[in-house]
């Protein structure tokens, strides 16, 4: 026990003066997990911006649902509630407003021979129209139940049949000659405003007139619903949905579940109505599935800087630990000869790097999400006017979390290698290698071989992007870790270089009369190791 409470002091103690260096190592940690955060945050908003985009410049059709279906009559306030909450809840939780409207079958006007006729109208409601149409004259139709059956007309119609609030006639169905309604004009109506996704586009509304080789079609013209499926539709009735998606907060991780829904949305549709087939047109499903593809291709861009960069802070990491256990061999040996294991040792360090791991994870995400934001607003973001701040995502906290898990472990490591005897100690700062473990193992010749492969495999693919068996579009990891494989062993190759180098100087300035120069040629030749490190780490750096 006493053994144990003199090495956590001796820990303490040397914490407390290593302090510069163990601050430099939180600095690495701190920035490796900021620079890999910021890669799935920059990406996610990129891809959002773009969807956006998308769907701001899309056609009414296109980025939204509509969803037609011909019922009878007497099922159609059952479809009409089913299918209003099935396209709400076909978004998840991103908002939805359902439009629904409903047409009759065609009636003859007043005033045609009966085998002659060719000026048709059409009864219709449409839910909402108040809201998106201005009252030239008169009222918005009522539910009477008796009586002549109120309507509303466009201004179009109006002016071609010569209408006025108060007109009167009767309309007699072409598929019933009996049926016959009188109704009465108490409106004429203009569209607010005729690009409002609200009128689709539809000409039959915006101007209410239709034109064929045989007929003249005038309408819908307005009533109430129940007026329209109590006594205008006929037999059965054409019922229309229009659903708008509020895309304004959609997430990258909600456009996946998004798509899926809308796909089944057919299939769904069709159990769920008693009566009736109906048709779905949307352009949702391609939009959302290209959007997931560019979201793919956009990360994997990402992936590969981040890769690199996980090389680099890897490597300035393992370096600052190295000269942690360096300035700490003697303290090291004294806790082993006070009875603390490798072990103990080891849990020591790891304490140490969660301790500088933590916080660095937890702030990595916001410290990315912060400095894509000044960037997007002065500097070299700002000229693609990204529209989306960028917003830290679960992505991000396990990239960050990952860089300080990692950063963490290679701190322990050095630790544990370093836990050694007294007597060891001492012996091993008496050698030293004039070559790295991986040359010792041939790794560097390994990794080259790797990079050779990895990047021929590029050139034939153009891009880290491949397909399965099964047509999916996914991530090959050799390819996405070929440019960081091939920066690595070019690295780590040159280190073979370094030292045959430094002994080429050696012995060609020993000949000279310069002792600085004789000197350091030969220090540098006999402990290569010891500079080698910094160089590597420079060339790296250099090379991304």
């Amino acid at each position: 026990m006493h053994s144990l409470l003199a090495a956590w002091r001796v820990s303490l103690h040397r914490t407390r003066a290593d302090w510069p260096i163990v601050a430099a190592a939180w600095l690495i940690v701190l920035l490796a997990a900021t620079l890999l955060a910021a890669g799935p945050i920059y990406s996610s908003a990129v891809s959002l911006a773009g969807l956006h985009r998308v769907l701001e410049d899309a056609d009414v059709a296109e980025a939204n649902i509509e969803v037609t279906a011909r019922v009878d009559l007497a099922d159609a306030p059952a479809s009409l509630e089913t299918v209003r909450t099935d396209l709400g809840d076909s978004s998840g939780a991103i908002a939805t407003s359902v439009v629904a409207s409903g047409r009759s079958d065609s009636y003859a006007l007043p005033s045609q021979a009966s085998d002659q006729v060719r000026d048709l109208a059409t009864l219709g409601f449409i839910d909402g129209v108040e809201v998106h149409a201005t009252l030239l004259s008169g009222a918005w139709p009522v539910t009477t139940g008796e009586g002549p059956m109120q309507i509303a007309a466009v201004e179009q119609i109006a002016e071609a049949l010569g209408i006025q609030v108060g007109t009167r006639f009767p309309l007699v169905s072409r598929l019933d000659a009996t049926q016959v309604i009188d109704v009465i004009f108490v409106g004429i109506y203009r569209p607010n405003d005729p690009s409002d996704p609200f009128w689709w586009n539809d000409h039959t509304l915006l101007d209410g007139i239709t034109q064929s080789e045989q007929y003249l079609t005038y309408g819908p013209m307005l009533t109430t619903r129940d007026e329209l499926l109590g006594r205008g539709a006929g037999s059965t009735v054409a019922l229309t949905w229009h659903a708008f998606p509020q895309f304004d907060d959609l997430t990258i991780d909600q456009i996946g579940p998004l798509r899926s829904e809308f796909e089944a949305l057919p299939e769904r549709l069709t159990a769920a109505m008693a009566g009736g087939f109906p048709v779905v047109r949307t352009n949702l499903v391609q939009i959302l599935t290209t959007a997931e593809r560019s979201l793919l291709v956009s990360r994997t861009g990402i992936l590969l800087l981040m890769t690199q960069l996980a090389i680099l802070a890897g490597y300035a990491i393992v370096l600052t630990a190295a000269l942690i256990v360096d300035h700490r061999r003697v303290d090291t040996a004294l806790l082993r000869s006070r009875g603390a294991g490798p072990l103990q040792i080891g849990g020591l360090a790891l304490a140490e790097g969660l301790l500088l791991a933590i916080p660095a994870g937890l702030a990595g995400p916001w410290l990315a999400a912060g400095a894509l934001r000044i960037l997007n607003l002065a500097g070299p973001l700002a000229g693609i006017g990204l529209e989306i701040e960028p917003q830290v995502t679960g992505d991000a906290y396990v990239a960050a979390g990952a860089a300080a898990i990692g950063c963490a472990l290679l701190l322990v490591l050095p630790a544990l290698l370093a836990a050694r005897s007294f007597a060891a100690e001492q012996a091993g700062r008496s050698r030293h290698e004039t070559r790295t473990l991986g040359q010792r193992l041939g790794l560097d010749v390994a990794l080259l071989a790797i990079t050779v492969v990895g990047i021929w495999q590029l050139r034939l693919y153009g891009a880290p992007l491949t397909r399965t068996v099964h047509g999916a579009l996914g991530l090959d990891p050799l390819l996405v870790a070929a440019p960081a494989i091939g920066l690595l062993a070019g690295g780590v190759v040159a280190l073979r270089l370094l030292p045959l180098l430094a002994q080429f100087a050696e012995g060609v300035v020993s000949g000279g009369r310069e002792l600085v120069g004789s000197l350091g040629a030969r220090q540098l030749a006999r402990r290569p190791l010891r500079y080698t490190r910094a160089a590597l780490l420079l060339m790296l750096a250099m090379s991304m």
